[in-house]
């Protein structure tokens, strides 16, 4: 079984170290452009980022920032509203890691598009992701409720769950760490 994550806050490189200890994903799929750099320094060399944002001007200084990093081959930012893009990839060609970090009250609406993405692991026709990372704030189905979710999923239990979250309260460490979480970082 995968080592256990540390279940303490931590700043946002132990975010990175533990990305790239811990999977070796060949795509991953990133809601907006925050923490894009830092996901994909966490990717293997041939490793690829889809991240999504509606705003051209965003889009241009994130472009900037991603080439300054050297990572611009790794990150395919597309321009548009993540929902769309995520209901256009093909089902045929499947991610092994997801991350949602968008406009939170469509949170629900791309938790199921990242599970028909995740849908081969599900069927045992694709080898499951290597780690969740989960928001404790989310509308419908917070982070807590999700981890909870996927420890109850056979196909899904053994996979580790970091929780990156903004909220350092220690109320939100311990109900993450009661519902499976294997680690969490502020």
């Amino acid at each position: 079984p995968p080592a256990r994550l540390p279940a303490t806050p931590s700043p946002p490189s132990a975010a990175r170290a533990a990305l790239k200890a811990h999977y070796q994903a060949r795509r991953a799929e990133v809601e907006r452009d925050s923490g894009s750099i830092a996901i994909a320094r966490g990717l293997p060399t041939d490793g690829t980022l889809i991240t999504c944002d509606v705003s051209e001007q965003w889009t241009a200084i994130a472009r900037h920032y991603f080439e300054q990093a050297g990572l611009a081959d790794r990150i395919d930012l597309r321009l548009g509203p993540a929902l769309d893009t995520l209901s256009e990839l093909p089902e045929e060609d499947p991610f092994d890691f997801a991350f949602i970090d968008a406009d939170k009250e469509n949170y629900p609406a791309y938790y199921e598009e990242c599970l028909r993405l995740l849908a081969g692991v599900l069927e045992g026709r694709t080898p499951p992701p290597q780690l969740f990372c989960l928001d404790v704030v989310m509308p419908g189905l917070d982070g807590v409720e999700l981890t909870a979710k996927l420890k109850a999923t056979p196909a899904m239990a053994s996979i580790p769950i970091l929780i990156i979250s903004a909220s350092a309260q220690r109320r939100d460490f311990e109900l993450a760490q009661g519902a499976g979480a294997d680690g969490y970082l502020t």
